[in-house]
């Protein structure tokens, strides 16, 4: 299982009918695309990036903090090895 980016809709409770049905809208658009969204690339906690503790090695995003030091960059297309290469390995994603 993986995480998709969330959808959203704020002040819910103060939808006018026009707003009402831009949401409805926005998450049909959302289920319809979901098979094709790109999950967000967290490590996998039984990976080896988490110690026994779960919580992250300090060797493995020396600097990062915050949820940025969890995201992993994407393995280029074809590896096989479920798209997760070491942080700043690869397409460079995870070095935000």
């Amino acid at each position: 299982m993986e995480a998709v980016p969330p959808f959203a809709v704020y002040d819910a409770d103060r939808l006018d009918p026009a707003g009402y049905a831009a949401a409805a809208a926005g998450l049909r658009e959302r289920l319809r695309t979901l098979p094709d969204t790109e999950p967000i690339p967290f490590r996998r906690e039984a990976g080896g990036e988490y110690d026994r503790d779960s919580v992250l090695r300090g060797d493995v995003a020396p600097g990062r903090t915050g949820t940025a030091a969890h995201l992993a960059a994407r393995a280029p297309a074809g590896r096989g090895d479920g798209g997760r290469v070491p942080c700043g390995a690869g397409t460079g994603a995870g070095d935000r």
